[in-house]
């Protein structure tokens, strides 16, 4: 084999390479009755605990409860690792269109995704400017999963004709649909929050976190 073919062909395999890898990270929808408990740190929440309640096409809806406080929210499961909800705790909401966010359950490295997204709380309403980068996969030591492959998404959002922002980089856990990590900043501060409790296939995994 000349050198020319050489170089094609392992042209070809690298192609083919990053083709698994980007379709095994693909994201998948978590599964029913999966449990999950986050503990954070920061202005905001010490503690969530969400089930996944139904499923229903692609919206996922979780029930559980934010600093013992009842908490629900429906979301589309290809917009995991996102703050891009449609409707939470009955009284907000959010919509977009889907082809500003298309093909983002492909994570696929640097794709970047720019949306408006008008909300509603109560009778206040406001837009978002929303941009969304999906960033390099990475291999991390977890301390309640253990060795697991992540991929990092940097989400930016703004109001329109407005001074408030907000900030946030997820570590997506793309087989099994769920967020690993999150921090969170706005101008009130910033908030990191870590999965430290997961039920799902019937195991119960905890983690006590040190004071």
């Amino acid at each position: 084999m000349n050198r020319v073919s050489k170089n094609v062909h392992l042209g070809v395999l690298l192609g083919l390479a990053l083709a698994v890898s980007t379709a095994q990270a693909e994201l998948n929808a978590p599964k029913l009755d999966t449990l999950m408990v986050w503990t954070c740190s920061g202005p905001f929440t010490q503690e969530y605990q969400v089930k996944v309640m139904k499923i229903d096409g692609d919206v996922v809806t979780y029930q559980g409860t934010r600093d013992e406080e009842s908490y629900w929210v429906e979301k589309h499961a290809w917009l995991t690792g996102t703050t891009l909800w449609s409707t939470k705790s009955g009284s907000r909401f959010q919509w977009f269109d889907k082809e500003d966010f298309h093909n983002y359950a492909k994570l696929e490295p640097g794709t970047r995704f720019k949306g408006a997204v008008p909300a509603r709380d109560g009778d206040d309403k406001w837009v978002w400017d929303y941009l969304i980068t999906v960033d390099e996969p990475q291999t991390i030591e977890h301390a309640l999963l253990g060795k697991v492959q992540i991929v990092p998404i940097t989400e930016k959002r703004r109001i329109y004709h407005g001074t408030y922002w907000s900030s946030m980089v997820s570590y997506v856990l793309p087989r099994e649909g769920l967020t690993v990590r999150w921090i969170y900043e706005d101008p009130n501060g910033v908030e990191d929050c870590d999965l430290t409790g997961l039920h799902a296939n019937g195991q119960i995994i905890t983690k006590t976190r040190p004071d």
